[in-house]
């Protein structure tokens, strides 16, 4: 009898564990609401009221603290089934939470009037969200914004105050890079279309403003757009083209490259030999006439090539900055002979000075000779 009562009772427990489990596997993707059940080293879990679903540290948003008892919402990440039952995986610090949480606040998210393009996100600090809408009556930053900021209020509290930066979308890549490094200006963009990377000019006091604090800024903003984005100073920027254009070299001038090559790797827009240098493999190969060994000598020969010029530049710079070291101290030691001739003429004036007095007559000899003359001059008179 004991038997098949223990019988029974497992498998009541795995009908009741099955049941969970179908219950859950349709969540999966969805936001869910719980009450925290306890905190076992670091595991958040979270009673969702047919189901227990567990949240590990790295699914936390980072310094957000529990105390049994308080409600959350949560991402149901995945639903597995183990032996001692459904695990429900919760997260508060993907991607998805935070669009869901969109999902949820803005009634055009949730109908799919305003899309949500792309979203990057440092769970706790700062997220960036790009939106869209095909509708051009529709504000949809306005409209995520909300009037007075409610709606994306309510989801930075949810997120333990986490900022969030919406960004309207577009599918031209320079202005899109342009608008997710708001608010900083933007003075041009250098694009590099075979690298998907970008060279962004700021003006030189907003330059701290487009990195962001720790690059923040920045490498939310290449998450976002999917570039590599390098930023600069305006006077930076100079500097590098003024040294660029001392360095470039053509691409006829690489040994190999004959005319038709040239103007192949030209109408290619690789124009010279440091552009070649950096060119992926798989994209020189498209070329006509250009096979992978091919290529791969080519890029082999503009990297020395490229390293060679880079070497007599500095060379150049080393001996321009000897030279200028040179005549700067050439020009203190003509400024300390001066001083050193300027301050001998000072002491001999001095000198000089304190030597007259001992010349001149003292007042009072003066008034004995006068005495003396009126006397002798008395006496003759008699």
């Amino acid at each position: 009898i004991a038997t098949a009562k223990q019988i029974l009772v497992q498998k009541i427990r795995e009908a009741e564990h099955e049941r969970i489990y179908n219950e859950f596997i349709d969540k999966v993707g969805t936001i869910v609401s719980g009450v925290v059940q306890q905190i076992d080293k670091g595991n958040v879990i979270v009673n969702l009221g047919r189901g227990e679903g567990i949240m590990p540290p790295r699914e936390q948003i980072p310094r957000e603290k529990f105390r049994q008892g308080d409600r959350i919402r949560a991402f149901i990440a995945d639903v597995q089934m183990t032996p001692r039952g459904p695990q429900i995986l919760l997260s508060r610090n993907s991607n998805d939470f935070l669009r869901g949480l969109f999902a949820l606040e803005v009634p055009e998210v949730y109908e799919r009037i305003i899309e949500i393009k792309a979203i990057a996100r440092e769970p706790g600090e700062r997220a960036k969200v790009a939106v869209y809408s095909s509708d051009d009556r529709i504000d949809p930053v306005g409209a995520c914004v909300g009037i007075k900021g409610v709606r994306v209020q309510s989801i930075v509290r949810e997120l333990n105050n986490e900022r969030i930066d919406i960004v309207p979308y577009t599918s031209n890549p320079e202005l899109f890079v342009t608008r997710a490094l708001a608010p900083a200006k933007v003075v041009t963009i250098d694009v590099y279309e075979p690298e998907q990377m970008m060279t962004v000019v700021v003006e030189d006091e907003k330059l701290s403003l487009a990195i962001g604090r720790n690059g923040q800024n920045a490498r939310l903003a290449s998450k976002l757009t999917g570039w590599k984005v390098n930023i600069v100073s305006e006077s930076d920027y100079d500097e590098y083209k003024k040294r660029e254009a001392e360095m470039l070299a053509p691409v006829g001038r690489l040994e190999g490259v004959g005319e038709k090559l040239t103007e192949r790797l030209m109408a290619a827009d690789i124009n010279t030999v440091q552009r070649l240098s950096k060119t992926p493999l798989d994209v020189l190969t498209k070329i006509e006439g250009l096979g992978p060994k091919t290529a791969e000598a080519l890029i082999e020969r503009a990297t020395a090539m490229v390293n060679q010029i880079e070497e007599e530049y500095k060379r150049k710079v080393e001996e321009r900055k000897a030279a200028e070291a040179a005549a700067k101290e050439e020009k203190i030691k003509a400024e300390d002979i001066f001083a050193s001739d300027a301050d001998l003429a000072e002491d001999e004036a001095g000198e000089a000075t304190e030597a007259e007095p001992a010349d001149e007559p003292d007042a009072g000899d003066n008034n004995e000779s006068d005495v003396e003359a009126s006397e002798k001059e008395h006496t003759a008179e008699s």
